[in-house]
């Protein structure tokens, strides 16, 4: 058994759900229950409600990548969810900003996360099966250019911001 249910994305089809230009999925397995992102401003949980998912039993929690539109809500889920592990590769954790002009935008996840919730986080930088029958890939190989739009996303580091290569993604 497999089940997807689209917390949040930019479109519904329900016009009682909140949309936004982010992304939370609930994915049900036989005996697991995971949260896939958490959207940008933490409306899955109106939304989880309205759609009868309970996210204080959610069992596994996963990050795609670093940006906010994916991990904005991730600390009211982890407020509402007290067991919750939270799967993502170490370098979600880095600044991410988009940058066009003399613009410059931090859209990392959001600091409050580290400080508050480190002990649930759970790095991971290879292959892992979370759980039976659900693993997360890490290795994603980049075989086409990055996108026009993607111009615009940067990674703070030690020497200023870079070209944010998105090697923080995983699925």
């Amino acid at each position: 058994m497999l089940k997807i249910t689209a917390l949040v994305e930019n479109t519904s089809p329900n016009p009682d759900l909140f949309t936004e230009s982010g992304l939370s999925l609930y994915i049900e397995t036989a005996d697991k229950r995971i949260l896939f992102d958490t959207g940008v401003t933490g409306k899955i949980i109106d939304n989880a409600e309205k759609l009868n998912v309970s996210l204080d039993k959610i069992d596994l929690c996963v990050i795609s990548h670093g940006h906010f539109d994916h991990t904005g809500g991730l600390i009211n889920f982890l407020k509402l969810n007290a067991k919750a592990p939270v799967y993502m590769k170490p370098d979600a954790r880095g600044a991410y900003f988009f940058k066009m002009g003399p613009v410059k935008k931090y859209i990392g996840i959001p600091p409050g996360v580290f400080t508050m919730f480190e002990d649930r986080i759970d790095y991971i930088d290879k292959k892992t099966e979370i759980a039976p029958g659900v693993t997360i890939i890490t290795d994603i190989p980049q075989t086409r250019p990055l996108g026009k739009q993607n111009a615009k996303f940067f990674r703070k580091t030690e020497n200023g911001l870079v070209k944010d290569l998105f090697s923080h993604e995983l699925i």
